[in-house]
């Protein structure tokens, strides 16, 4: 029996995931996904300190704006912000679940315009899903 550490069997997941045509995020986050609302990216996976970057538009009377990451493995921590690039310094939602992919902001009366999102990875992680919704909107 072949036996792998967790950090083996995760390197070979990302290399896979590649492989396969799913994203793998180098360092760094390079320019922003653009995201139509409503939003869903599947299948998300980075390296330890790697960042990937999406923006969208929230529009004018929307109640509640709601950016959610789900599932998959390892951990990715989840920055929001409004009209620039999130960091894990500025950032105006920022839950960091420990050890866990599955985190949310929930913004109430948010401002219309362009909001980002950051997704960091704090271990290396893969098969995540962003969502980003809105309600009251027109």
């Amino acid at each position: 029996m072949i036996r792998f550490s967790v950090c083996t069997a995760l390197a070979l997941v990302l290399l896979t995931t590649a492989a396969c045509g799913g994203e793998v995020s180098p360092t760094g986050p390079g320019p922003a996904v653009v995201l139509t609302l409503p939003a869903s990216v599947t299948g998300i996976a980075g390296v330890p300190q790697s960042e990937r970057l999406y923006k969208f538009v929230v529009p004018a009377g929307t109640n509640q704006l709601v950016v959610s990451t789900s599932g998959g493995i390892g951990d990715a921590d989840l920055y929001v912000r409004e009209a620039q690039a999130p960091s894990p310094t500025f950032s105006d939602c920022s839950p960091q679940v420990p050890s866990s992919s599955t985190e949310t902001c929930t913004m109430t009366d948010p401002d219309a315009g362009e909001w980002y999102v950051m997704l960091v990875g704090y271990t290396a992680y893969s098969g995540v899903t962003l969502t980003v919704t809105v309600t009251g909107a027109p």
